[in-house]
Formats: structure tokens, sequence, C-alpha cells
């Protein structure tokens, strides 16, 4: 092994021994501002919280980098979950009912995002507002969740249909 790969492969050793870590203590950090944060909760870098006060993190809970949560309809997240890289939570969107009025200027449509105990969610995923994604359920990578996905139910796509039942 070259002098060059030795060292990558212990700096890449160390970091991987303290992003955890670091992520415990951005949680700790985020605990400051959201509604509510549960116990074992690990923050990548790069994830975003609007709207905090509206968001609560339950126990045991991997939120992956780059993720956000667009928190103005408000976001409940369970225990036991695990969020992968760059996921969009949006518990809001604009409103464009109105012809007449710039889309800009209609304001905001609400709806919680409700995440229960014990989901896997890939990377890449978006989840729209009014949804639940119960207990078990696992939603694979680069999926759009615009409806509820059943308890212990494995989804994917554009939008997100029923691939198979966990049971």
């Amino acid at each position: 092994m070259s002098i060059k790969n030795l060292i990558l492969s212990n700096f890449v050793n160390v970091y991987n021994k303290y992003a955890s870590i670091s992520g415990h203590v951005r949680a700790c950090i985020f605990g400051l501002v959201l509604k509510k944060l549960g116990k074992k909760v690990t923050i990548m870098s790069g994830v975003v919280f609007t709207s905090p006060q509206k968001i609560e993190v339950g126990n045991n809970v991997l939120i992956s980098s780059r993720t956000v949560f667009v928190g103005g309809g408000g976001i409940q997240i369970g225990n036991d979950i695990m969020f992968g890289p760059n996921c969009l939570f949006l518990s809001s969107t604009h409103k464009h009912d109105q012809i007449g009025i710039p889309m800009i200027d209609q304001g905001y449509a609400y709806g919680k995002i409700v995440v229960e105990d014990d989901v896997w969610i890939g990377a890449n995923c978006i989840v729209m507002p009014h949804v639940t994604i119960h207990r078990g359920s696992i939603v694979g990578s680069n999926s759009v969740i615009t409806k509820d996905v059943k308890p212990f139910a494995i989804v994917g796509g554009n939008p997100a249909k029923i691939i198979k039942m966990r049971k």
C-alpha cells in the first residue's frame, strides 16, 4: 500500500469514527429549536429544518446528510427511523388556485407529515403534505410519496406504489 493510500485510508477511518459523534452534537444543537428531540438521535451534515418549532423527532433516529424538513404544516417523526441522504419533506406548498393572482402571492397550503415507528426511508425521497408513513414501512430510494403508506409496506416509484408487504 502506498503512503498516499495509507494516509487516505487512515483519514477515512478517523472520519467515519467521529462523524456519528458530530452527528450527535448536531442533534443536541437542533434540539434547542425543535419542538421535540428524543434520545439517541444522529443528524448528519447539511440537514435543514425550516419552522423547527413544528417538528418532533423521536428516539433512535438517523437523519442522513442534506435532508430537508419544511416544517410549516408540522412534521412528526417516530422512533427507530432511518433517513437516507438528500430527502425532502414538504409539509407546506405554494397555493395556486387563483388564476388572476401570481402563485408567489397566493400564500401557502399546509399539511402535517407523520412518520410512524420503525420506518426506513431511502435516499433522494420526497414526501408531500398530508402523508402518514405507517409503522414498519420501507420507502425505496428516489420515491415520491403523495399518499399514505400502509403499515409494513415496501413502496417505490413516482408516485410511490406498493411493491410488496413485509409480513
